[in-house]
């Protein structure tokens, strides 16, 4: 889980793509947004490399508490819904919990 304490902005983006890159092998990421209320054209294309970076080591991008000016920029670029589908993108913490739960029960319960 990686949880943003601030706008996203270029000052950040390195400092993310190196956690990235060194992110431990996991299934899942979520990225905790409530307290990003704004992010600039660095940070989403620094989102954007991050999303990319962790499908191709099969890591599934969920994304939780994104206020309004985050996601209406991540939409216009089209990063939402093209690289991050609408389903991936959850209002709270608790509720991106129960998805991973549930997912995760299912995926034991698969012949």
């Amino acid at each position: 889980m990686q949880s943003f304490d601030g706008p996203i902005f270029i000052g950040f983006t390195s400092h993310f793509k190196e956690v990235v890159t060194q992110m431990p092998s996991v299934k899942v990421i979520i990225l905790r947004m409530e307290h990003v209320p704004y992010i600039d054209q660095s940070g989403m294309y620094a989102i954007e490399d991050a999303v990319l970076e962790l499908e191709k080591r099969d890591i599934t991008v969920l994304v939780t508490g994104m206020q309004k000016q985050v996601s209406d920029m991540l939409k216009n670029i089209k990063l939402i819904p093209e690289l991050i589908p609408e389903d991936k993108i959850f209002e709270d913490f608790e509720t991106v919990k129960r998805f991973v739960s549930i997912t995760e029960d299912c995926a034991r319960n698969t012949i």
